[in-house]
């Protein structure tokens, strides 16, 4: 499986936090202490010469970190059905990581990348055996928790092989408009450069 991921920092002494892992301190439940990301791509299969760029195409990569704002506590079964996954998330995304998401995730599948998981804005915190907890007893629990507005800064990505532990690239975003143009047109420039030295050498009185 390989993923690509928004990371996200979260506080690990948040009170919000705190009081989820106590409701729940008499079940099994695996928390997630690092590593805390949006799954933006989980693929059971993707060709091994696509790298992090191909899944950021064009002025993508150039642009101000975008930022989602988490509010409440989600919880929903995992894919093979043996969890219940405990998650922060957002009830409303911002259009530039909507559509950032939703891009990336439609490129994946032009180029042939088996996409299995759905867009979700969330955060998997932790996770628990569908048998030791009803569900509806979970988001119960879950509902009576308050959480405070967070607003997260999406600055990395991050494309992994998780089967052999492989990091198959990274790339951070910028924390200004003016460092992101800036950036832009730097790489414009060499691919200009590049493109012209190419021309010269099948032209020689280019």
């Amino acid at each position: 499986m390989k993923y690509l991921d928004f990371e996200v920092t979260i506080d690990k002494k948040s009170l919000w936090l705190q009081e989820v892992r106590k409701l729940l301190k008499d079940y099994h439940v695996r928390w997630q202490t690092i590593g805390h990301c949006i799954h933006v791509l989980c693929m059971e299969d993707a060709p091994s010469y696509l790298g992090i760029s191909s899944f950021l195409p064009g002025r993508m990569k150039y642009q101000v970190a975008p930022v989602i704002i988490f509010d409440h506590l989600e919880a929903y079964k995992t894919k093979g059905g043996k969890f219940y996954h405990i998650a922060l998330t957002a009830s409303e995304s911002s259009p530039q990581l909507s559509s950032m998401i939703d891009e990336i995730r439609n490129n994946a599948q032009e180029k042939e990348c088996v996409v299995t998981n759905e867009k979700r804005m969330s955060v998997i915190i932790g996770r628990i055996p569908v048998e030791e907890i009803d569900f509806p007893v979970l988001l119960q629990l879950l509902h009576d928790i308050k959480v405070p507005v967070i607003e997260c800064e999406i600055s990395n990505v991050k494309y992994t092989d998780r089967e052999t532990a492989e990091n198959l690239g990274e790339w951070s975003f910028f924390e200004t408009e003016e460092k992101a143009e800036a950036e832009y047109k730097k790489e414009y420039l060499r691919h200009f450069r590049n493109a012209a030295s190419n021309i010269q050498l099948l032209d020689p009185d280019f």
